[in-house]
């Protein structure tokens, strides 16, 4: 609990496409309302597809989504930083794709859902 709202953390590909609805169903029901995703290696290629994916599990599960990610290189290939916040309204925060490698720190205000 942080500051009264209930919250989950991910890391890594927990929240990648093929486990996510089981596991956020089970968020809804516990009614934690943000979820932060800590990953720097993205299920997608595009850097669209990426930010179309976390909008569309706000609005499917009604949540606030932060995903915090990093720049560099793992396993030889260079990460894109895809930091995002995203609501059942839509985004409203994100690295644009010429800041991908880019270290940023951003202070975001979240409010209950």
């Amino acid at each position: 609990i942080l500051s009264g709202v209930r919250f989950a953390i991910f890391c890594g590909d927990e929240l990648s496409p093929k486990y996510y609805e089981d596991i956020l169903e089970k968020i809804q029901i516990e009614k934690i309302e943000i979820v932060f995703h800590l990953s720097s290696v993205s299920s997608f290629q595009n850097y669209d597809e990426d930010m179309k994916f976390y909008t569309d599990l706000s609005k499917k599960f009604n949540l606030q989504v932060i995903k915090c990610s990093g720049t560099g290189i793992y396993n030889g290939k260079k990460l894109d930083a895809r930091s995002l916040f995203s609501t059942k309204t839509g985004l409203n925060w994100k690295i644009a794709p010429f800041e991908n490698d880019t270290e940023i720190i951003k202070t975001l205000t979240v409010n209950s859902v």
